[in-house]
């Protein structure tokens, strides 16, 4: 059986550890190289940490497709030589800014990119379930609690952004998505608050408040390990 060649970046990171362990156990899957900031790893595969050199080398004329877990900078490092060779991507790094999601959004039109800002199953199962409530009471105040790890970068994290822009979408974009709150601060009927809680060594837990006047929806998704997170980008 051909193998599909992988190019990993952020293999250093602790989720392309896990997913280079991951296609390490794979009939189907092999990792041909990574590109990493860090060189502190040794793999049993070549690791670049200059771009430049991961361009020349010949390695990058077999990769069949790029899976990311690194850092925004990383990420737009990388996607040039992605379009250079048509590298099919797959982008699972957050915390990108309004104009970084602009460029990948135009690369995007070059060669095929997939991008989530939650690779598991149960995050996307939790956006059908608020779409759906959103439809059936679009009346109701829509909040979101996320919380996580004191070692994340981002806050909001980038799955609570997308679950409040899915939500607006489907209410026609007429939301207001508010991020934490302080002072003299009502609460406005058009409002999809998100709140971001930092500690200890929480992976990942995202929770929908649909409130009404009488009754509440509450739905969670709460992640135990990252390797599901690997799993969904496989």
């Amino acid at each position: 059986m051909k193998k599909i060649k992988v190019l990993v970046s952020g293999c250093n990171g602790t989720m392309g550890k896990l997913l280079c362990n991951y296609i390490s156990k794979s009939d189907d899957m092999e990792v041909v190289c990574g590109y990493d900031t860090s060189l502190c790893e040794v793999f049993d595969f070549p690791i670049f940490n200059n771009i430049d050199d991961l361009g020349k080398s010949d390695l990058i004329c077999n990769v069949n497709v790029w899976i990311d877990f690194s850092r925004p900078e990383c990420t737009m490092n990388l996607l040039s030589l992605a379009k250079y060779y048509c590298i099919p991507s797959v982008i699972a790094t957050t915390g990108f800014t309004e104009e970084q999601q602009s460029i990948i959004e135009k690369y995007s039109h070059h060669f095929p990119i997939f991008k989530a800002p939650n690779m598991s199953e149960g995050s996307f199962v939790q956006e059908q379930l608020a779409i759906e409530l959103a439809h059936r009471f679009p009346n109701y105040s829509i909040e979101i609690v996320e919380r996580h790890h004191s070692n994340k970068l981002d806050a909001p994290s980038g799955t609570a952004l997308a679950l409040a822009n899915t939500i607006n979408n489907a209410l026609d974009n007429s939301m207001e998505v508010i991020c934490g709150r302080s002072g003299k601060c009502k609460r406005k009927g058009n409002q999809i608050g998100i709140s971001s809680v930092r500690g200890g060594n929480i992976v990942g837990e995202h929770t929908l408040y649909f409130t009404g006047k009488f009754d509440e929806f509450e739905i969670t998704h709460r992640v135990y390990h990252k390797e599901v997170f690997v799993e969904g980008a496989i």
